[in-house]
């Protein structure tokens, strides 16, 4: 029923990725994966087909806008099997997969129609055939951000008593100690922290602060 639905709606509310930054220098100097947030919008498909063949496998909806094309996959009892993601990825097509599986079976074609054109429609990505336009740009800015924060940090030493740091860059004003444990680890400045016996460092590149807020556009 949901795809008797959809080919006559042919509107789906869509999961548009957005890039999610990571300004830790720490999460940089390791190369932290990107990440992505994502923020559902309706789009109006121009030809919605049913059962359509594409290759080797039969995708449940061949959504076209434009020159854009987008393959749905319903699930209500079964999951996708691997052996059509491995297809769908090899092929590099875009795919969504839309899980109706807690839908009940007593939902009425207008409840259904009515869930189906909401946001709360529970939609994943099989396969982004295409990456988000900034992807590249992104690679690139972490790039010369790991460079910068590899060659501007420098070691602090704490005790090992109350683990406290004396000279911390970012805190230069205040009279009072600067206790780390409560502030470094989820500082953005801070790169690193190794502890032993004997003594607690922390690798830093608060005195390069400013240098690394523009690169990150702060």
């Amino acid at each position: 029923m949901a795809k008797e639905i959809l080919a006559e709606t042919k509107t789906l509310y869509i999961p548009f990725p957005k890039i999610r930054h990571v300004a830790q220098a720490e999460a940089i100097l390791r190369g932290a994966l990107i990440q992505f947030d994502y923020e559902y919008k309706p789009v109006q498909f121009d030809v919605v087909e049913m059962e359509r063949w594409k290759g080797k496998y039969r995708p449940d909806l061949k959504c076209v806008r434009g020159d854009n094309t987008l393959f749905v996959e319903i699930i209500v009892s079964h999951q996708l099997d691997e052996e059509k993601i491995f297809k769908v990825k090899d092929d590099n097509v875009s795919m969504i997969e839309i899980d109706l599986s807690n839908v009940g079976r007593e939902i009425t074609r207008e409840e259904l129609a009515e869930f189906l054109a909401s946001p709360k429609t529970p939609v994943r990505w099989v396969n982004m055939a295409k990456n988000p336009p900034e992807y590249d740009e992104v690679l690139k800015q972490r790039k010369e951000l790991r460079q910068f924060v590899s060659q501007s940090q420098k070691v602090l030493l704490a005790t090992t008593s109350n683990e406290v740091i004396f000279d911390c860059p970012i805190k230069t004003r205040l009279d009072r100690p600067f206790v780390y444990s409560d502030r470094c680890p989820a500082c953005r400045y801070c790169a690193g922290i190794v502890r032993n016996q004997y003594e607690t460092k922390v690798w830093c590149i608060g005195d390069n602060a400013w240098e690394y807020n523009k690169l990150l556009g702060l």
